[in-house]
């Protein structure tokens, strides 16, 4: 299948680039190209089928990772906007513009191919901006997805600027997806979205950019904040397509103030780690095992596949123009999840004892606490047993994994087994026996064993008068 080939394409690609090394932006935009070219194989004659939901999803799967790698944006950024920072066509309006190339070729063959790509490529941009803007202003659009659209609301401008190119800083600025508390608490990496600088504040992009006063220094240097050519949130895409001077000023204050939030973002996973490893040793309540974790992040990752199937599933209701269904549709499956996620919230509010498994990341680096959790993991089995060699008492462990959901074999069930295997052994070779005897009997007896093979005379076929006549007849015709 294409799709196979070019996500094979893309996971090497994916090696190479990497978000603080690696190639330039131009180079990796020639190295996504060559996925592009597999999707692109034949695309006028399944160009409509780019109009289904399911093309268009396995389409983005292809092209997500790749744009992000091309901006060293984080995975958790959305295909989107990672398409729109990388200045890259999105493929479904890409095979479409091959298709419609294509069918005017067709008609007119004597028409100009570049002047005909000009005018389908102008279209599919203008399809683009329409995309663009329908997915901000959606009512299950992200907050990070109207930040992006704030500062690049034109699409056109943005794709064909002659400076400039994107880095890991300048990405989170751009995406919203940052080491900001805002974001690392949504993806559950910090306990509060509160910035710890500025009491009552949400620590967002725009407020460590704009407002924080620890980084006024590097906004009065850089962004030049209290002059008439200042810098600031309603301006900041707009200057960046002025001059490659202030796309220079605008990465390098985005570099010094990520980069510092980076490392603080470190330290702060480091002490949290030891402040839970501290709680952990001091309490009276047991370790939980792995089965308890484990049932706790399956209860987490369905409560998210339930969020996405909720806006898939309005998304689908507004592109239909459904008014009439989707309000009961949507207060019914409302309703529903509310009362699951109470109980969730219950059964784990019960509980006191942090998960021995932590929730993986979301395009970010494993904090410490995961690391050691995914570490001893593998060893909390081991530990259980030794526990119980040493108590005497060798009770069935709580995390066996049993195949298929089978309760063990008891000893009578054992019994009954070996019974039937020795059974099916005689009963072979049963078989077997009586196939031989029968491949015997069919064998012909040898010449020494026939009826009269011990008498050496020969019975006569032709009396003595015949044998006569048939020698005259012979020797007559000499």
């Amino acid at each position: 299948m294409v799709v196979d080939k070019a996500l094979r394409v893309v996971r090497a690609l994916r090696n190479i680039m990497r978000n603080h090394s690696g190639p330039q932006v131009k180079k990796r935009k020639l190295l996504a190209g060559v996925a592009a070219s597999i999707i692109r194989y034949g695309a006028p004659i399944w160009a409509e089928a780019t109009d289904r939901q399911w093309c268009r999803r396995i389409l983005n799967r292809v092209q997500r990772p790749l744009a992000q790698g091309i901006v060293s944006a984080f995975h958790s950024t959305s295909c989107e906007a990672a398409a729109v920072l990388s200045g890259e066509l999105p493929y479904r309006l890409l095979i479409g513009e091959d298709a419609r190339c294509y069918r005017r070729q067709q008609e007119d063959p004597e028409a100009s191919k570049a002047a005909v790509r000009r005018e389908e490529h102008e279209e599919s941009l203008r399809q683009w901006q329409q995309q663009w803007n329908d997915a901000a202003a959606s009512s299950t659009a992200s907050r990070y997805i109207r930040w992006t659209h704030r500062m690049i609301p034109e699409v056109r401008l943005w794709t064909g600027r002659r400076h400039g190119e994107m880095d890991f800083f300048l990405s989170q600025a751009l995406s919203g997806h940052a080491f900001v508390h805002e974001f690392l608490n949504v993806c559950e990496f910090a306990p509060s979205p509160d910035c710890p600088r500025c009491a009552g504040s949400v620590e967002s992009v725009a407020h460590v950019l704009f407002v924080c006063p620890r980084f006024a220094d590097v906004r009065a240097e850089l962004l030049q904040r209290g002059t008439d050519d200042d810098v600031d949130e309603d301006n900041l895409g707009r200057r960046l397509l002025e001059s490659a001077e202030t796309w220079n000023r605008v990465q390098q204050a985005s570099k010094r103030i990520f980069s510092v939030l980076q490392e603080d973002w470190r330290e702060e996973s480091r002490a949290l780690a030891a402040s839970r490893t501290t709680q952990a040793g001091s309490s009276q309540d047991p370790p939980m095992d792995s089965t308890e974790a484990e049932q706790i992040l399956q209860r987490r990752r369905e409560a998210r596949n339930r969020d996405a199937r909720s806006r898939r599933q309005l998304r689908r209701m507004e592109r239909l123009g459904d008014v009439q269904l989707a309000p009961a549709l949507l207060a019914r499956t409302t309703a529903s999840e509310t009362v699951q996620r109470s109980e969730e919230v219950a059964v784990e509010e019960a509980g006191s004892s942090v998960p021995a498994i932590l929730q993986q990341s979301r395009g970010l680096l494993p904090s410490l606490t995961t690391t050691d959790a995914r570490g001893l993991l593998p060893n909390l089995n081991q530990q259980r047993y030794s526990e119980r060699v040493r108590a005497g008492t060798l009770a069935p462990l709580p995390g066996v994994r049993r195949r298929r959901g089978r309760q063990p074999a008891s000893a009578i069930e054992l019994e009954q087994q070996r019974q039937r295997r020795q059974e099916n052994e005689r009963a072979r070779r049963l078989r077997h026996r009586q196939a031989r005897d029968m491949e015997i009997e069919a064998q012909p007896p040898p010449l020494n064993e026939l009826p009269g093979s011990g008498s050496p005379e020969r019975t006569p076929v032709l009396s003595t008068a015949e044998e006569a006549a048939v020698t005259e007849e012979a020797t007559s015709g000499r």
